[in-house]
């Protein structure tokens, strides 16, 4: 599963812990975006709430992520509305 605005403070570990509320996660990775320079540091900093990075979560039952996408996707987190699809070559 594809996974936008994910609030840029989460963890992997914290990530893979909500999802595994719905069942087994075979892996999560996330990306955040890159700091080029000292003004995207001062933004990640004083403005956490409008930064936001994304994660891909890998169920091992894709019944277990239809269920995360149904009720996770569109669910605010500091502000910020998930949002969940399936990544290419994922479930359809």
């Amino acid at each position: 599963m594809f996974v936008d605005c994910v609030p840029y403070h989460w963890t992997e570990e914290l990530i893979k812990m909500l999802f595994e509320s719905y069942g087994k996660v075979r892996s999560t990775r996330t990306k955040k975006p890159a700091i080029i320079s000292e003004n995207s540091e001062f933004l990640i900093q004083n403005h956490m709430s409008s930064v936001t990075q994304i994660a891909y979560v890998d169920f091992v039952d894709p019944a277990h992520a239809e269920a995360a996408r149904i009720d996770l996707n569109g669910k605010k987190f500091d502000m910020k509305a998930l949002r969940i699809s399936y990544f290419e070559g994922g479930q359809k």
